[in-house]
């Protein structure tokens, strides 16, 4: 039984904070080993990680995607991924979940 001030959610609904959260690793990780070959510091502090000024490949970020395809329950095509890349993970991941949740909405036929 599901307590009164529990909300539900709707099964058809874009699953935005498991997605953030799985691509967000995978961008972070990325990144992290993209400072390493390059002898950059890498800050201890989550936030801060998002935040670093790194250019994130887009072909590197395209393979940060497969993270989140069995989330979705499909593939996905590297055409959500700007091309020339992203600055940050921050501004990977603003740009990517838009573009990942109107993905999920053109093959699921349905809004959250």
């Amino acid at each position: 039984m599901v307590a009164a001030d529990t909300p539900l959610k709707p099964a058809d609904a874009f699953p935005k904070a498991e997605v953030e959260a799985s691509l967000r690793k995978e961008l972070i990780a990325a990144a992290k080993m993209e400072a390493e070959l390059r002898g950059a510091s890498w800050p201890a502090d989550a936030a801060a990680q998002g935040a670093v000024s790194l250019r994130m490949d887009s072909l590197v970020v395209v393979g940060t995607l497969c993270a989140v395809e069995p989330i979705l329950g499909f593939e996905l095509s590297g055409s959500v991924v700007r091309a020339g890349g992203y600055k940050s993970v921050d501004q990977a991941v603003g740009h990517l979940i838009p573009g990942l949740e109107g993905e999920w909405r053109k093959r699921k036929g349905r809004g959250s």
